[in-house]
């Protein structure tokens, strides 16, 4: 701080300990010298309210010297009118705490501006400053008083309180007009000469009556009243000051004597009333300044938001509740080409097209006055020019303080350059549109960062969700593809294909799954968008569904595996009649073996004189096998060189060694085929039912590893399964926790195949057939499936949640099922049938979903009936009884009597694929079966269905043997409805 700084600083304390010591003393002596008058009737204290008002206006760190200045003057005061010095200390304390209350007060409540604090409150703080700190010194001052000059206390107290308080309503409504001054630091004068004038006459006026008139306090009310509705309150502020000394003034000096001068505390019957009068005009003269700044207020702002409005760039207008512009701004009168003067007044529809009015009559306004807010309302609009614009409007109504509305806002925005590029891209768009909506290829686009832009319907269709719900989206969220062989998913195909600007062409097992998780075959193509500058603008993925391509690849193969060489048993068959070795093994009373047989030397035989040797070999191994078997025993060739035996009702390994040996000795026997004399050898494996296991899958696998031992150990010759080879139960078991955790995860889904007349292949019903998601990890077939769950009893939940799948799809599809028309053929297991259950869970299913009986034909199989046939009849007559209807499965293939079938309440037979595929109707024994089977259903009234139907010379075939129902690929493949 320099020398400067410090001399100003104090000079500054020395100003305001000045103005201290001459407010508190010259105050304080009038106050004393009137009171020691002989007329006077009480002691009127300002001083304390004027070093109240000094303390306000001066910053806080002047205090201390103002304080000292205070005690200072009070004491010299004193001892000019020869007030002891013990006595004038007493007093100073009340002095002092009642200034700086005031101080303190106007200090925190009235620096602020005015205009932002309510009139009520206004008023309440005036009252609290007037009276507060009045009656808190006259406390402290009544204890001086009483200890000084044995005054009681009360009296002392009273007299001090109606002194302070007229004092602080004479001085500090004025302190608070050169306070409102100073903070304003402006020139604006603190009243104007003609309001002053006015006020000193009725000045005048009052003090006149009380020296010659009647009833002065009428009177002095009537011109302090009169002040204050003439005038601002500046004057009325001013006049009060010498209107109190000078009443102080005439009664001190006898120019006015009080009628009751006599009565004891005299002063509260004087110079309360007055009080009383001073502060209500003081009140009055405040409520009518904040009204009329209010009103300025109003004005100054009314005036400067319509000059505001008027005057700002963007299109606005406003228009009273006949639609009649009120208020348009520069920006208006821009857009459209007007003058202000040939706008204001007119109806804001005289400025619109035709079919804007209509609108906005119509529908627009309705709306309007209802909600009260229009946003974004397209229109027309026509220029002076007569050129018409396109606009979007946005309004509000403003509502009185009778909640009516009386005139809107309006905000216009100019959107023809928009509107007009818009329609040009739409029409654009629409030929682009068209052009891809009718090519039969998925096409999905994508932005530089790999987001989904714009997908076709076929992309739409093949990937199960629409384009509204994939834009936006990174395209690996949404298209997942993968090697339909391998399984491994291509990850980041868009974003490789855009930071190396080239195309990509997928392998042909290229898949995609749908969101309803089905798998389509497709061939694509991914490549960079770029444009003629050679910017990237995204990328394009193209595609076509080649799932039925790939299919029929499929089934080629499929179809080629299996064993329509040697006419034996497939692996189904034989599976199936193990599952019942197995189930009489597990009653005690049976026991098998199963041998499992692959020639040694096929390859090189295959190899060397080629496939048409090796399959007459394969041929002729076939029928020796065939023909060294029991009765009762069965043989079958799996695929390839590989055979298997079951042999039943003997688990004696002397038996089973024999029958090795001779088999091994037939194999061994010279073949004569096309001037070759060959010579074949075989590996058997061996595994034993129920000692090795009592599951059909499991002995196969036990027998097959067994004969991979023996082919490895020995060679022509045999070896028996053991716990060396147990690593293939674990197998069996990890297939059954992978079955149970699909089921408990709802992994299990249906796939339905139609069932089609022969004559115009309409649908009369689609059978159910188990599928699974991907995440089940089920690498088995679906036989393979439903037997490992029938050997586990799993088949009793996963049956049950594959019923309720399908009441969903009934539920869901009324159009297909609801006229009764078509129904939905549901296989039933052996296990779930015989349950005592059964028909109640199932009637609950059905009752869940609202779906009826009559709407399911349920499949049970020959074998299935045969389980339980006296219980099956029972479970199938009561279905019977509530509406549905049975269908025997694979008929043909088991071993129930006719006497029995004839008892059944069923109402359809299906044809084995065994009887009906393409390659056994070239075989007469089969025609004949199935002339034979057809036969028998119309004896029996049932219907016939002739499954794997696969081509349309095998579906009219099988038409003239009578076959009215066909089922097959060539009828429609397996998917989901």
């Amino acid at each position: 701080m320099d020398v400067r700084e410090t001399k100003t600083i104090i000079t500054k304390h020395a100003f305001w300990f000045l103005v201290t010591a001459l407010l508190f003393g010259s105050l304080a002596a009038l106050s004393l010298h009137l009171s020691q008058q002989a007329n006077s009737i009480s002691l009127i204290w300002y001083a304390n309210a004027a070093s109240g008002v000094a303390f306000a206006i001066a910053a806080k760190r002047f205090w201390p010297a103002m304080i000292t200045a205070l005690i200072i003057s009070n004491f010299a005061v004193d001892s000019l009118f020869s007030t002891p010095i013990a006595v004038s200390a007493s007093f100073i304390p009340g002095n002092l705490v009642e200034a700086l209350l005031i101080g303190y007060l106007i200090h925190r409540w009235f620096r602020n501006d005015p205009s932002q604090v309510p009139i009520q409150t206004t008023l309440e703080r005036l009252a609290v400053l007037f009276i507060a700190p009045a009656l808190i010194g006259a406390s402290l001052g009544a204890v001086a008083a009483t200890a000084q000059f044995q005054t009681p206390y009360g009296s002392a107290w009273f007299s001090w309180a109606v002194s302070s308080l007229f004092g602080n309503i004479t001085i500090i409504p004025l302190g608070l007009e050169i306070l409102r001054k100073h903070l304003r630091e402006d020139k604006v004068r603190l009243t104007d000469s003609t309001h002053l004038a006015i006020a000193t006459v009725f000045l005048v006026l009052a003090l006149l009556a009380f020296s010659f008139m009647p009833y002065p306090f009428v009177y002095a009310a009537s011109c302090l009243l009169a002040v204050a509705l003439l005038t601002h309150k500046a004057e009325l502020s001013i006049i009060v000051v010498p209107f109190s000394i000078g009443l102080v003034a005439l009664v001190a000096f006898g120019y006015h004597e009080p009628a009751y001068a006599d009565f004891d505390l005299a002063e509260s019957l004087f110079y309360l009333p007055m009080a009383i009068i001073v502060a209500m005009a003081l009140l009055l003269s405040s409520v009518l300044r904040a009204h009329n700044s209010a009103i300025r207020q109003l004005e100054v702002n009314s005036s400067r938001f319509r000059s505001l409005y008027e005057r700002t760039p963007v299109p606005l207008h406003s228009m009273d509740i006949d639609n009649n512009l009120i208020v348009v701004s520069d920006g208006w009168l821009d857009l459209l080409g007007y003058d202000r003067k040939d706008v204001v007044g007119k109806r804001s529809l005289d400025f619109f097209t035709a079919e804007s009015a209509e609108y906005a009559v119509n529908q627009v306004f309705p709306e309007f006055k209802k909600h009260g807010i229009v946003k974004n309302v397209p229109y027309r609009m026509i220029r002076k020019d007569g050129t018409i614009i396109h606009v979007e409007v946005s309004s509000i109504w403003e509502y009185d303080q009778q909640n009516r509305p009386f005139r809107t806002l309006a905000a216009i925005r100019d959107v023809t350059n928009e509107t007009l590029l818009s329609d040009q891209l739409a029409r654009d768009r629409d030929l682009i549109q068209v052009t891809l909506d009718s090519i039969a290829d998925g096409v999905i686009t994508t932005d530089i960062r790999g987001k989904i832009t714009y997908m076709n319907p076929v992309a739409e269709h093949l990937l199960g969700i629409k384009h509204q719900a994939a834009a936006g989206k990174n395209f690996d969220d949404v298209v997942e593809i993968f090697n339909e062989v391998t399984s491994e998913p291509y990850h980041d195909l868009i974003n490789s294909s855009l930071r190396q600007r080239r195309k990509r062409e997928l392998s042909e097992f290229a898949a995609i799954r749908d969101r309803q998780h089905r798998v389509r075959s497709i061939q694509t193509t991914i490549a960079p968008i770029i444009n003629q500058k050679g910017l990237l603008h995204g990328a394009v993925m193209i595609f076509q569904d080649v799932t039925e391509f790939r299919a029929n690849v499929q089934h080629m193969q499929y179809l080629a595996q299996t064993d329509t060489l040697t006419r034996l048993p497939n692996r189904l068959k034989l599976l199936d009649q193990l599952a019942d070795a197995c189930k009489r093994a597990a009653q005690g009373r049976y026991h098998c073996a199963l041998l499992y047989m692959d020639l040694d030397n096929f390859k090189a035989i295959n190899d060397s004189l080629g496939h048409s040797v090796g399959d007459e070999l394969l041929n002729v191994i076939a029928a020796r096998l065939r023909s060294n078997i029991r009765t009762g025993d069965t043989v079958a060739r799996l695929g390839g060189d590989e055979f298997v035996i079951l042999l039943g009702a003997t688990s004696e390994r002397r038996v089973i060694d024999n029958v090795c040996r001779k088999i091994i000795r037939e194999v061994n026997r010279p073949i004569q085929l096309h001037n070759h004399v060959l010579e074949a050898s075989v590996s058997i494996g061996i595994t034993l039912c129920p000692e090795d296991s009592e599951d059909a899958e499991t002995l196969l696998r036990q027998a097959e590893s067994a004969m991979y031992v023996a082919k490895k150990q020995v060679r022509n010759g045999f070896h028996y399964f053991s716990e060396a080879i147990a690593a293939e139960i674990r197998s069996k078991f990890d297939a059954e926790q992978k079955i149970r955790y699909a089921i408990q995860n709802q992994l299990f889904t249906l796939h339905y195949q139609p069932i089609v007349q022969a004559s115009d292949q309409a649908v009369v019903a689609y059978e159910a057939l188990c599928r699974w998601q991907p995440e089940a990890a089920l690498d088995l077939t679906t036989t393979e499936i439903i037997q490992i769950a029938e050997d586990s009893r799993l088949i009793i939940p996963l049956g049950y949640q594959l019923l309720e799948l399908a009441c969903a799809t009934i539920h869901s599809l009324p159009k297909v099922f609801a006229d009764g028309n078509v129904r939905l053929t549901f296989n039933v297991s052996a296990i779930q049938l015989n349950e005592t259950d059964f028909v109640d869970n199932l009637l609950k299913i059905l009752d869940d979903y609202d779906v009826k009986p009559d709407q399911f034909i349920f499949e049970l199989t020959e074998t299935a009936l045969m389980v339980n046939p006296t219980e099956s009849l029972a479970t199938l007559q009561r279905l019977q009884d509530l509406g549905a209807e049975a269908a025997i499965d694979d008929f043909g293939t088991g071993y129930s009597s006719l006497s029995y079938l004839a008892n059944l309440p069923a109402s359809m037979i299906k044809i084995d694929k065994s009887f009906t595929s393409a390659e056994s109707l070239t075989v007469q024994s089969n025609i004949e079966m199935v002339k034979a089977i057809v036969s028998i259903a119309n004896t029996m009234n049932l219907q016939v269905v002739a499954e794997g139907v696969e081509s349309q010379a095998q579906a009219e075939h099988l038409a003239e043997l009578g076959c009215t129902l066909l089922q097959g690929f060539h009828c429609g493949r397996p998917t989901s409805l």
